[in-house]
């Protein structure tokens, strides 16, 4: 995701996203919840591919059991400031942000 879509989530401001980055955001909040339709899987499909969307699936999953295995040992989570000094660390080009775009178009 575009740093600048990385920002406007933590701001809630979703009409900072691409149709593509709502779509995933809005997916990622389903599994987390559990309420993943067939539609909402569907259109992750037709986006990214079918195997590729099994497998966004199986990794979003795997990262909430992460944060919850953290919270259940009392690992401590980043606090707002590290967060923002991250942020600001990949807006000034002191950090580089991942490029998964071979990944998944």
């Amino acid at each position: 995701m575009r740093l600048e879509a990385i920002e406007a989530l933590r701001d809630g401001r979703e009409q900072g996203l691409t149709g593509h980055e709502r779509l995933i955001a809005s997916y990622v909040r389903q599994v987390i919840s559990g309420t993943v339709t067939d539609e909402s899987y569907a259109a992750l499909a037709k986006e990214i591919g079918d195997r590729a969307a099994v497998e966004y699936t199986i990794f979003v999953a795997f990262l909430l059991m992460t944060l919850r295995l953290h919270q259940a040992f009392d690992v401590p989570a980043l606090t707002a400031d590290e967060v923002d000094q991250m942020l600001g660390d990949f807006r000034a080009g002191r950090r580089k942000m991942p490029d998964a775009r071979h990944r998944f178009g």
